[in-house]
């Protein structure tokens, strides 16, 4: 499948999963009610036991009491599904609900109306984390739909908010809830093995560890979402206990959680250099979220979490945990650029920023000054806030220089501390002594810091420019073999001349008419490259750094390139001082230079030869 639909699969994905996360907010803010007590198991098969009843509310003015039990033989399947389903995750407001409630061996029928809920703190944390994946579901969507691990990652960050949505939706007509609270678990589940699929990705070839626990995670996946439908088959119909189903289903959805994270510790301790970086700032905020859910299905186990408070504490866990997984990938890739999108978001998250101090400042001093001169006329209160306003538009500037410091401080270090690699580099250039230093820590430096597939230098040699490879595990090649592309001498001091460029190549003509830099796609060149920038010394190209394309996949900054090519510019210069010795140039570098110096001493001969004749006659 190609990358255009990739990309047009993820984001309509992403917008159907957006659809999702939307009815879960309304429902949460319109549908749901309270029933004022928490469902409690009792130990025996389908009779369950009414806890911590509210005094207040109206299920206890109806007469339901803590201790209470509610047999669930005695109620419709669809009013069963709604007590296995609903009343933990809320149930439709105002509308009249009959529990058949036993106390001292006595059936009672009990109606009570429940009230809307009022949306706790934590769950407005969860939706915010919803749409936060979302929205970095997308932007890796469009910017990344050709990568493989970009797309796993997009996978994992659209079906979780897909699955959270529709598990925890509560919907007036209970046939409708249950189908979308069987679709949520439906997508849950096979989200859940993404991680292993990531890890696979990771240090390839996988060795056969990582294969046998990427192959059980997701055979226990398989059998997760299988257990699923049948679980739901039994509350419907009723027939046997499903306790035993219920806790197949938690050591499931524990292996699968599990299982994962042992691939990926086994890929992280595979990888080495710039990829274990990468997997493990990526893993990282990951792992939290499978933490959080392996104990949200590990804790309900426990006797000591299976009362209403206990499982509170555990859905208030996975809610900020849906949140700070999020939070914690923004940091990662922002700061450590795993996939390079920081420069993409960078005005944003400062215009963000800016909007956020102004409005904020203004809202507050505003309330501030409404309190203090509540007493004041309306025309005072008018020029108050038009001098606020005045004050604040003529600090806009200072607030966006200090907002823009503060967030490359937090989200974008790495990206700065790479071009201050290569402008520390550049301003170094011309104090490094030996030719093949300075090209080795070019490319060196280069492909660490600029993410660069690969960096070549390509050399004056006359009529003709010559591909210099430094080879770190040699020693540097010669002054005279850089300065005249002698190949024998050449690879012999570790520098391969495999490819030489001809002085009227396309690329060639291009730097040295504009010297800007070259995008490599735009001319028909023999050079292999991504972009071209002309290494210069007195108005002359000496030479021409060659970068391929990011190892990432994405584009060179501007600020990047514009380091870059400042490396570059250095570099020429001092390698054009290099070439020069006791103030004489070297041989085989300046052409045009010893053309000139011929052409002075063939005009002093002359000079002396009319002379000489003068002086005879």
């Amino acid at each position: 499948m190609s990358a255009l639909s990739w990309r047009r699969l993820l984001l309509s994905l992403c917008a159907c999963s957006l659809l999702s996360v939307l009815a879960h907010v309304w429902s949460d803010s319109e549908v749901v009610g309270d029933a004022g007590f928490d469902w409690l198991p009792s130990g025996k098969p389908f009779v369950d036991r009414i806890g911590n009843v509210d005094p207040h509310g109206p299920a206890a003015i109806a007469g339901i009491r803590n201790g209470d039990l509610v047999d669930m033989h005695a109620l419709s399947p669809p009013l069963r599904m709604r007590w296995y389903t609903g009343i933990r995750y809320g149930i439709p407001a105002e509308r009249a609900l009959a529990l058949p409630v036993l106390r001292n061996g006595a059936q009672h029928i009990v109606s009570f109306t429940p009230p809307r809920r009022r949306v706790p703190w934590d769950s407005w944390l969860e939706k915010a984390g919803l749409f936060w994946m979302l929205g970095f579901a997308a932007l890796l969507a469009w910017r990344r739909p050709g990568n493989a691990e970009g797309r796993v990652l997009c996978l994992f960050l659209i079906l979780v908010p897909a699955a959270i949505s529709l598990t925890y939706l509560s919907l007036p007509n209970v046939t409708a809830q249950i189908a979308l609270n069987l679709l949520g678990f439906l997508c849950y589940l096979p989200s859940i093995p993404l991680l292993a699929v990531y890890a696979m990705l990771l240090a390839r070839p996988p060795d056969t560890a990582r294969r046998v626990l990427a192959s059980l995670s997701y055979l226990f996946e398989l059998a997760a979402t299988g257990t699923m439908p049948l679980l739901f088959w039994v509350y419907w119909t009723d027939l046997f206990d499903p306790t035993g189903f219920v806790v197949v289903q938690k050591v499931l959805a524990l292996l699968t959680l599990l299982l994962p994270l042992l691939c990926v510790f086994g890929a992280i301790m595979a990888t080495r250099g710039a990829e274990r970086e990468r997997a493990v700032w990526t893993t990282s905020t990951l792992g939290f979220f499978y933490v959080a859910f392996f104990l949200f299905n590990a804790l309900p186990l426990l006797p000591q979490f299976a009362s209403g408070a206990g499982l509170n504490l555990v859905f208030t866990l996975t809610r900020v945990a849906l949140l700070v997984a999020p939070l914690g990938m923004t940091y990662a890739l922002l700061n450590r650029r795993l996939l390079d999108v920081g420069f993409v978001l960078n005005r944003a998250v400062v215009f963000t920023g800016v909007s956020v101090v102004v409005v904020g400042i203004f809202v507050l001093v505003e309330w501030a000054l409404s309190a203090w001169f509540s007493s004041a006329s309306h025309t005072t209160n008018l020029a108050i806030s038009a001098a606020l306003a005045l004050a604040l538009g003529l600090s806009v500037r200072a607030i966006h220089a200090r907002v823009d410091r503060v967030l490359d401080a937090v989200f974008f270090r790495k990206r700065h501390e790479d071009e201050q690699a290569i402008r520390t580099l550049a301003r170094e250039a011309a104090y490094i002594t030996d030719p093949g230093v300075l090209l080795s820590r070019i490319v060196a430096v280069l492909e660490e810091h600029a993410d660069a597939s690969s960096a070549r230098v390509l050399l004056d040699s006359g009529d003709r420019y010559d591909l210099v490879i430094p080879s770190p595990s040699t020693p540097p090649p010669t002054e005279a073999t850089l300065r005249t592309g002698s190949a024998p001498e050449a690879r012999s001091r570790g520098t391969d001349f495999s490819q030489s460029v001809s002085e009227n190549d396309p690329a060639i003509v291009r730097l040295r008419a504009t010297q800007k830099v070259l995008d490599l796609h735009d001319v028909q060149s023999v050079i292999v490259g991504e972009f071209a920038y002309p290494m210069l010394a007195r108005g002359r190209l000496v030479g021409v750094l060659v970068l391929g394309p990011k190892r990432s996949g994405e584009s060179y900054a501007p600020d990047e390139s514009e380091a870059i090519a400042q490396l570059a510019h250095d570099a020429g210069a001092a390698l054009d001082v290099l070439a020069m010795k006791d103030g004489k140039p070297a041989e085989g570098l300046h052409d045009e230079l010893r053309a000139i110096r011929e052409s002075i001493k063939h005009l002093q001969h002359c000079v002396d030869s009319a002379l000489s004749v003068r002086t005879t006659s």
